[in-house]
């Protein structure tokens, strides 16, 4: 979703090259314009903004009375001033009312969308963080990505899910590539790992929790780990659904999400992890023959019965597809979860530089949708807890 700007400014001029300055970038959307304080104040009411921002000098109520009123009746919308004055004493009163920034103009594009984008970034994390409170700890929770097709973005979707876990929870969270002939997490985080899952398995030892840890690998600049898959694939045929299950019941002793990538077959390692894993994550792409394997995928994955932990993600929606989620919902028999809209230059750039979009562009539409399916995925996990809980009482009553 775009981010929602409503702009404040008594002169027409100003808010009319303001609106010119933000309509360069697709992230941002004017949803109003009000020409002094009374109309603000309607207009935040009515529409709700992401971001007010409010010129200090206005006709009727200063910018500065308006934005204290903002901050008290509309917390959810954050204000940055906009002023001509650069005097100290001017920014201390605005951030005393309640302001979250300052532009002094005459600005640049690169200040004023950077500035926007700061501060919504700065409010989306506290309330996030907020909710991740209240929601709490749940059972560590192992969340399988799955298709029945390749080429559907799914294990770019398991590494940004993985961080974006991360930047709301700041758990631990591992990523385990299950894709054991072609796993590319390691280079979707930019990481050359000199030991995979299939040296794990060759030791002779007893598997514990520090044997299993130490062939693990952190993305230092998200914090997540990484269990990388054999380097080439004729290593896969050492790594067996024993394996699979030892290492992934290990893990939950100290892990609080265990984010799983797997290959596009329904093989034994596969109906292992699934097994084992508390949410299924079906990633689908918008086209027929995606949609006619996911009704497919979603039959067996029921007489497996799997269906109750499995969500419906459609990535790369896009309207010109000629597809409706309505359509393919009625068709697959069940509801979609999530659509991640198409972003293909923000994920090319993404995949190229190493870098997860969650973290190099973090108000991307996409990555807006990776954190909302992250924030259901909190969700159901402390859920199933609860359930969990509920049902433990009833059998010792």
């Amino acid at each position: 979703m775009p981010i929602k700007i409503l702009i404040v400014d008594d002169i027409a001029e100003t808010r009319e090259s303001v609106k010119k300055l933000l309509s360069l970038d697709g992230e941002l959307s004017v949803v109003g314009e009000a020409a002094n304080g009374e109309d603000a104040l309607k207009m935040v009411k009515k529409k709700k903004p992401d971001i007010v921002l409010m010129d200090i000098n206005m006709p009727d109520i200063n910018g500065l009375e308006v934005t204290e009123r903002i901050t008290v009746r509309y917390p959810d919308s954050a204000v940055i001033m906009m002023t001509v004055q650069g005097e100290i004493e001017y920014m201390k009163k605005a951030m005393l009312a309640g302001a979250r920034d300052y532009i002094t103009k005459p600005f640049s594009e690169e200040e004023l969308i950077g500035a926007i984008k700061k501060v919504y970034r700065l409010e989306h994390r506290k309330k996030n963080k907020g909710a991740v409170e209240q929601v709490g700890r749940g059972e560590p929770q192992i969340v399988t990505l799955f298709s029945t097709k390749g080429g559907v973005g799914k294990t770019i979707l398991a590494a940004n899910l993985a961080v974006s876990l991360y930047n709301m929870t700041h758990k631990k969270i591992i990523l385990v590539d299950l894709d054991l002939q072609f796993g590319d997490l390691a280079a979707l985080l930019n990481i050359m790992p000199k030991q995979t899952i299939s040296h794990l398995v060759q030791e002779t030892g007893e598997m514990d929790l520090e044997l299993v840890e130490s062939y693990t690998v952190k993305h230092t600049r998200s914090g997540v780990d990484l269990l990388a898959a054999p380097l080439r694939p004729e290593y896969a045929e050492l790594v067996n659904s024993q394996h699979v299950e030892k290492i992934l019941k290990i893990l939950k002793q100290s892990y609080d999400y265990i984010v799983v990538d797997t290959s596009a077959t329904f093989n034994e390692i596969n109906l292992t992890t699934l097994d084992l894993a508390n949410q299924i994550l079906l990633v689908k792409c918008l086209d027929l023959l995606t949609v006619k394997n996911a009704k497919i995928a979603l039959e067996v994955l029921e007489s497996l019965q799997y269906r109750e932990k499995v969500q419906l993600i459609f990535n790369k929606v896009s309207k010109e597809g000629g597809l409706r989620i309505e359509d393919v919902e009625r068709t697959v028999g069940a509801t979609v979860s999530h659509q991640l809209p198409v972003e293909d230059k923000v994920v090319l750039n993404s995949v190229n530089k190493g870098i997860p979009f969650v973290l190099s562009n973090p108000t991307a539409r996409i990555s807006q949708g990776v954190e909302q399916l992250s924030w259901t995925v909190i969700k159901k996990g402390k859920k199933g807890q609860e359930k969990k809980g509920f049902l433990k009482k009833i059998l010792h009553r």
